[in-house]
């Protein structure tokens, strides 16, 4: 039975993927810093800063690789895990990175991705725009329920994207050979500003919800306070500047394309998750 091994397993999208993959009939690994057992999956220690974890990969067939949020030093740690699946006899790699990383080859996802175009192995790679998801976080929860949407995205536009259809985008990857070499740019299937996702919020909820279009410099305050590193901090602030210049307003087909459906929409993801923020 084919072997599957998915790395931040406990992510919003690792977590999709597991549920998903569970209906597959493959055998499948959960890798993550800090492993939960899970009914029919087999979970394990795996950490991109602790090369010892890279052990877990023997025996496994495919790897499904998803990056740690804001990591600019993504390459240094992602692209030993390539060279070790290779070692450790995995066949096809998965890597999800981000939409536009492809424009950019001093970006550290993007040297990710040319070592796996380079390590002789079967990949295919997803670029996902934002995710819908991260409006599940709790702090975001947090701000919502007090009516306030906080971005520094002014009106640019995002394609957000749900994880779950990330995940399903993946599994086709693994079960079809079709996909073999190729990159995909996934997203929803509209481009919204922050303010729409507000105004959504605000007719779902019942009460107004604002969106704050804070100055950079306010937003990276924030994130400090709540913990982040100044590199993370630096990391969020640049998404958003790409934002505010519409570089992930970009809607494709690929998704589609993939899994035969398109993506979830703004009202879809909101009324589905509507309690969340109740």
């Amino acid at each position: 039975m084919t072997t599957v091994f998915v790395t931040g397993a406990s992510g919003a999208l690792g977590q999709a993927l597991i549920q998903q993959l569970s209906d597959t009939g493959l055998t499948v690994i959960a890798g993550s810093r800090t492993p939960k057992p899970q009914p029919g999956i087999q979970a394990v220690a795996f950490d991109y800063d602790r090369p010892q974890t890279f052990e877990a990969l023997k025996g496994v067939d495919k790897l499904v690789m998803i990056p740690r949020p804001a990591d600019v030093i993504a390459d240094q740690v992602m692209i030993p895990v390539i060279e070790a699946a290779k070692a450790a006899g995995v066949k096809q790699i998965v890597l999800s990175t981000a939409l536009g990383v492809d424009a950019n080859e001093e970006a550290p996802l993007r040297k990710v991705e040319r070592a796996l175009f380079a390590s002789g192995l079967d990949y295919t790679v997803v670029r996902p725009s934002w995710f819908f998801d991260n409006f599940l976080k709790p702090g975001e929860v947090a701000s919502i329920r007090q009516g306030v949407l906080v971005a520094p995205a002014s009106d640019g536009k995002g394609s957000f994207i749900a994880a779950r259809d990330i995940a399903a985008a993946i599994i086709a990857a693994l079960l079809d050979s079709r996909h073999n070499g190729a990159a995909y740019t996934l997203t929803g299937p509209q481009a919204v500003t922050h303010a729409e996702v507000a105004a959504a919020l605000s007719s779902a909820l019942g009460h107004k919800v604002s969106h704050l279009d804070i100055a950079p410099v306010e937003y990276g305050a924030l994130l400090t306070k709540a913990g982040l590193t100044d590199s993370q901090v630096g990391f969020y602030q640049f998404l958003y500047e790409l934002t505010r210049i519409g570089v992930f307003g970009a809607v494709t087909s690929d998704l589609e394309a993939m899994t035969g459906q398109p993506g979830q929409d703004l009202a879809g993801f909101v009324a589905e998750h509507l309690g969340a923020w109740q």
